[in-house]
């Protein structure tokens, strides 16, 4: 298992017969929520024989309280953030109760708060677990504050996922679908060979194989560019920190190749021209949905002038998302937007990410 945290290897280890898993370098360990008040009892025991234990200072408590969760190493899910009621400390919880993240020098703040050293007599820690407030926000509400009017003028859309590296690729990748872009807009008329038209391709596809990347990087207008870059930017950060860079990499070329494809057999007789990133960015969708099933999202808009903000899970607007867009190719006929590479972007997105989780203990 990894470390939530400094994505460091966890070892097992026990205290007081309870087992843990300690990892070296950040010095924390991740145990069962119910072994907590065993653990403290242990520890407070050592403490009236004399043992010291080191407290995190105020700033330090400052720095760990604002710390974002990272993943459960058991089930890779977001971790959510706890307040020890007793105690003036901060952990992460697993979602779905496979344990929480402790810090040992944490442990002098828990004992200082509990006093349990001072009431051995009449009061014992495992009479009575530890009460563990959640801090859970709303998922609606105005938000005044200046950083929250800024990004409803801007309709920001934030994901509650934590990274622990710079996702360099994902940054790479935005600013090379830019500059395409830019470059589109001045050259067009010799672009229009970069794009993938089906018919073209099944007559020729020799000729015509080097339009299946450059595809991928040309874009439509500016809402078409927008809309893609913004999602990429939400979701492609977390596989990338997930997954690795050279893995990332593939896993956005491939989803882009079978949307492609997918669009192309399906209109195999089309002369229109497929562009867009919109394929590769559905693969990004499908495999962090399967990484993150329970990621919320947090929206930022104006209503009636008010910045608001409301979140939604992930599988809820991906599904809907989805949904729509088949509705609307389906039944709608749609032309010009490459709905079913979308759809096939997504399954091989799915698909991929199902087999890295099985085989790379994601």
């Amino acid at each position: 298992m990894q470390c939530p945290f400094c994505d460091g290897k966890l070892q097992e280890g026990k205290i007081n017969y309870n087992n843990v898993n300690v990892c070296s370098s950040c010095n924390g360990f991740w145990v069962n929520k119910n072994l907590v008040p065993s653990i403290l009892d242990h520890y407070s025991t050592l403490k009236l024989q004399g043992k010291q234990f080191l407290s995190c200072s105020p700033e330090e408590n400052s720095i760990y309280n604002g710390m974002i969760g990272g993943f459960c190493p058991e089930c890779n899910t977001a971790l959510e953030k706890e307040y020890l009621e007793f105690a003036p400390v901060t952990t992460h919880e697993c979602s779905q109760g496979h344990g929480i993240w402790l810090r040992f020098k944490q442990m002098g703040n828990m004992l200082d708060g509990w006093q349990y050293y001072e009431n051995k007599y009449n009061f014992s820690l495992n009479a009575a677990n530890p009460y563990i407030r959640k801090e859970k926000e709303s998922n609606l509400g105005f938000d005044t504050s200046a950083g929250g009017c800024l990004k409803a003028l801007f309709g920001i859309v934030q994901d509650d996922t934590p990274k622990l590296h710079p996702p360099v690729i994902t940054y790479s990748l935005i600013a090379l679908n830019v500059i395409f872009f830019i470059v589109s807009l001045f050259y067009f008329e010799y672009w229009q060979y970069l794009m993938f038209y089906p018919s073209n391709f099944f007559s020729e596809p020799v000729q015509n194989f080097h339009s299946i990347f450059t595809s991928m990087f040309m874009h439509g207008d500016i809402f078409h560019i927008f809309g893609n870059m913004l999602f990429l930017y939400i979701f492609g950060d977390n596989l990338e920190d997930r997954i690795g860079k050279p893995k990332f990499i593939s896993f956005y070329l491939i989803s882009g190749i079978v949307a492609t494809l997918g669009f192309g057999i399906i209109n195999f007789d089309s002369a229109i021209p497929v562009l867009g990133a919109s394929g590769a960015i559905s693969g990004i969708m499908g495999g962090y949905l399967v990484l993150y099933p329970k990621a919320k999202l947090t929206f930022y808009t104006l209503f009636f002038f008010m910045p608001v903000k409301f979140r939604l899970p992930v599988w809820f607007y991906v599904g809907i998302f989805f949904v729509l867009q088949q509705f609307i190719g389906i039944y709608a006929a749609a032309e010009g937007v490459a709905w079913f590479a979308h759809l096939a972007g997504f399954i091989s997105g799915v698909i991929m990410m199902l087999i890295l989780k099985f085989t790379d203990n994601l």
